[in-house]
C-alpha cells in the first residue's frame, strides 16, 4: 500500500515513480505539498495511451504549479500506463490487452492492468478529490464532456456534481453506466471525482488542453488550494444518459455522422461493410440526442464501440 505521510520535510515539489507489485514497471508522478495546509487532489493522465491533451494539461500543471503557490497536496500521476503511451496503443495495455478504465478498482495480485489500477486506487483513497483526465483515443472524435457517477452515496454524487461544474467543460453526464471506471470506482469508495474528457484522434490539440489545464486549475481554485477564490460559475448542460453503440462485425466503418452532431432514436448513423462493401451491419442511434464520440478509423473489430449518444 502506498500512504505517504506528510511532515515539514515534505513540503516542496518531488518526482516519484510509483512502483507497481510484481511488475518491472513503476508510473512517473509529480508530488506538490503546499506550505499551508488544505484538501489533497489527485490528478491522473494516461490512463489510455493516445488522449494527448490530457497527458500535456498535466504535465503543464506539474511543471507550473510550486509548493509556494499551494494549499494543500497535489498528486499527478503523469502516466497510468505507459507502456500503452509508448507503444501508442489505443484503448488496451499490450502487457495483457485489458482497458485499465474497465478494471478499476483493480487487483493486488491479478493481471499487469488489475495490478496498475489497484495501486492507482489505493492511491485515490489517501487523497479528498481525484480528477482523471481523458479524451478520444487515437482514432476517435469527441466533444468535451465531464462523466460523474450516481452510484455511491448522495454526497459523493453531490460533491463529485460540484468538481464537474468547477472543472467547466460545457456538458456533464450524469451516470453509473461504464462499471470499471476509475470514476465509478472511485464513487463507490466515496472520493468525488470526475472523468474529464477533451481531445482526440490522436492530435494534441491547443484548445483541448486549454480547456482541460483550464478545468485544473479551476477545482484547484474551487478547492482553496490555490489563490483566487472560487472559479466564476459557468452553467453545464447535464445530460443523463450515456447510450453506446458496438460493432457486431468485424470490417469497414464508415459513419453517417460524428461527435457533436444530434441523432434521432433509431436513426441510421453509420454502417459496416465488408472490404467488397457488402453491408454487414447498419448501425442505429440508440436513443435521441448528442453523439459525444464516434471513431473515426474505417478498421472496426467486433465489440469495438462506434459512437455514444448522450441525453
Amino acid at each position: 500500500m502506498l500512504v505517504w505521510e506528510v511532515s515539514a520535510i515534505d513540503v516542496g515539489k518531488t518526482r516519484v515513480e510509483i512502483q507497481i507489485s510484481g511488475l518491472d514497471l513503476s508510473l512517473p508522478a509529480t508530488r506538490i505539498v503546499g506550505h499551508s495546509p488544505g484538501p489533497k487532489l489527485l490528478v491522473t493522465a494516461g490512463v489510455h495511451g493516445g488522449e494527448y491533451p490530457a497527458i500535456d494539461a498535466a504535465s503543464r500543471l506539474g511543471q507550473e504549479l510550486t509548493a509556494d503557490a499551494l494549499s494543500g497536496e497535489l498528486t499527478i500521476v503523469h502516466l497510468v500506463s505507459p507502456v500503452s503511451f509508448y507503444a501508442r496503443r489505443q484503448y488496451v495495455n499490450p502487457l495483457d490487452g485489458k482497458n485499465p478504465n474497465r478494471y478499476f478498482p483493480g487487483d493486488a495480485n491479478g493481471t499487469a492492468t488489475e495490478r496498475i489500477t489497484h495501486q492507482v486506487m489505493t492511491l485515490a483513497r489517501s487523497h479528498d478529490a481525484w480528477v482523471d483526465l481523458h479524451g478520444g483515443d487515437i482514432h476517435e472524435a469527441l466533444v468535451p464532456f465531464s462523466l460523474v457517477s450516481n452510484a455511491g452515496a448522495e454526497e459523493t454524487s453531490r460533491r463529485s456534481l460540484d468538481l464537474a461544474q468547477a472543472f467547466a467543460l460545457p456538458r456533464i453526464v450524469i451516470t453509473a453506466s461504464v462499471g470499471g471506471s476509475s470514476y465509478v470506482a472511485a464513487a463507490l469508495a466515496g472520493i468525488p471525482a470526475i472523468l474529464a474528457e477533451a481531445g482526440g484522434m490522436g492530435q494534441l490539440d491547443t484548445e483541448s488542453v486549454r480547456l482541460l489545464h483550464q478545468g485544473l486549475r479551476r477545482v484547484l481554485q474551487f478547492l482553496g488550494m490555490v489563490a483566487g477564490g472560487p472559479p466564476e460559475p459557468v452553467v453545464s448542460r447535464q445530460l443523463h444518459q450515456f447510450a453506446w453503440t458496438r460493432a457486431e462485425a468485424s470490417g469497414l466503418w464508415y459513419p453517417g455522422k460524428t461527435a457533436g452532431e444530434m441523432a434521432e432514436a433509431k436513426e441510421v448513423v453509420g454502417k459496416i461493410t465488408d472490404v467488397y462493401g457488402d453491408l454487414l451491419q447498419e448501425i442505429r442511434a440508440p436513443q435521441s440526442g448528442e453523439i459525444l464520440f464516434a471513431v473515426t478509423s474505417l478498421a472496426i473489430e467486433t465489440g469495438d464501440p462506434l459512437l455514444a449518444v448522450g441525453a
